[in-house]
């Protein structure tokens, strides 16, 4: 499970996270159950990596040099 801050304060436990890479080329993100959401980066560039659970999403973009 993840721990996901949310407005006010509250917690909201979720039970699975997707993880994704708008540019594989760049960096890549993972989906296993060991590495979960660990980024790792392949060449210089830019991607959005972002992460879902749900009605739940964010996302940021990751530079790469």
């Amino acid at each position: 499970t993840c721990a996901l801050p949310i407005c006010g304060g509250s917690i909201q436990i979720l039970q699975s996270v997707t993880w994704g890479s708008s540019n594989q080329v760049a960096a890549t993100i993972t989906n296993d159950a060991t590495n979960h959401g660990m980024a790792l980066a392949l060449a210089a560039g830019k991607s959005t990596i972002t992460a879902s659970a749900g009605s739940i999403s964010g996302s940021t973009v990751l530079t790469v040099q």
